[in-house]
């Protein structure tokens, strides 16, 4: 990414993947990750949702000392996508078609270009997959070899 240019993870846990690219963003750079509050009663479709959700690693958050980190706690199919500017993106949240594809559609219609989108979960037998392989069919997204991401870029 260029200098200047930010990134947007949807699905903090516990910071790993906002701590990484924190450290490794130029300066005038920035991370904004979005979770579900920490206080939160969430009732997801899949109980390994509910599982991630509820898991007290989630609550050690990794980031919080980057100053260009930007933690911000809702639910990501509730907030406004055109208060931030990113090219980059990580959907990492809610494993359920709705959500996935809620995220999907604020990311794809708010992210600058040239810039990229990462899904991780591609591979798992969830519907992040039935999700991304029907935006395929018009859409240059990618598997990553040897890992559960799923990519497009965009220009």
């Amino acid at each position: 990414m260029k200098p200047g240019s930010n990134f947007l993870e949807i699905g903090t846990y516990d910071g790993n993947t906002a701590l990484n690219v924190g450290i490794n963003i130029s300066s005038e750079s920035k991370v904004i990750t979005i979770d579900l509050p920490e206080s939160a009663g969430y009732g997801a479709k899949f109980e390994y949702d509910n599982w991630l959700v509820n898991n007290p690693a989630r609550k050690q958050k990794k980031h919080l000392k980057l100053e260009n980190v930007e933690q911000i706690y809702c639910d990501s199919t509730k907030l406004d996508f055109s208060e931030f500017s990113f090219n980059g993106a990580f959907i990492d949240g809610g494993h359920d078609f709705e959500t996935v594809k809620s995220d999907t559609i604020n990311v794809l219609t708010y992210i600058k270009r040239p810039g990229f989108v990462l899904w991780h979960d591609y591979d798992v037998e969830c519907e992040v997959g039935d999700l991304l392989h029907r935006l395929s069919r018009r859409l240059p997204i990618k598997l990553i070899e040897g890992t559960r991401l799923a990519y497009l870029k965009l220009d």
